[in-house]
C-alpha cells in the first residue's frame, strides 16, 4: 500500500511523541487560510470544522515563524475553534511553522489529550 510522504511524517510525528495527533497545513498566500495537506489523529469531525484562518488560528506562528505552544485550548483566545478542540479532546497544541529558505509553507500542528508543557 502506497503511502503519501506527508501522511507518513504525521503518523511519525504522532507515534514518536505519543500523541493524540498531528496535522500539516499548507499556506495560502492568496485566501489567508490554512489547507490540510495531511493528518493523523483527528476525527473528521474535528478536520472538518471550519476554514482556518492564518490570521485568527495560532497567527504568531506564522507571523513571527516561532513555534507556538498552547497549553489550555479552553482558555486560550489564539485558538479559532475552542469548542470542536475540547470536543475532540484536544487539551495542548504546538504550532510549529515550516519554512524553506525565507518562504513560508504552512506549520505542523501537534495536538495532546493531556495538557502538555511544550519546551
Amino acid at each position: 500500500m502506497k503511502h503519501h510522504r506527508e501522511l507518513i511524517s504525521v503518523e511519525g510525528v504522532t507515534s514518536a511523541l505519543g500523541v493524540k495527533g498531528c496535522a500539516l497545513f499548507l499556506f495560502d498566500r492568496k485566501s489567508e487560510l490554512l489547507s490540510l495537506a495531511g493528518s493523523y489523529g483527528l476525527s473528521k469531525e474535528y478536520l472538518d470544522k471550519g476554514p482556518v484562518s492564518a490570521l485568527r488560528s495560532i497567527a504568531a506562528a506564522l507571523q513571527d515563524g516561532q513555534p507556538v505552544a498552547i497549553f489550555d485550548v479552553s482558555d486560550d483566545p489564539r485558538i479559532q475553534y475552542p469548542e470542536a478542540a475540547l470536543k475532540e479532546g484536544i487539551a495542548s497544541i504546538l504550532s510549529v511553522p515550516i519554512i524553506i529558505g525565507e518562504k513560508l509553507f504552512g506549520c505542523m500542528r501537534v495536538y495532546t489529550t493531556e495538557p502538555w508543557e511544550f519546551t
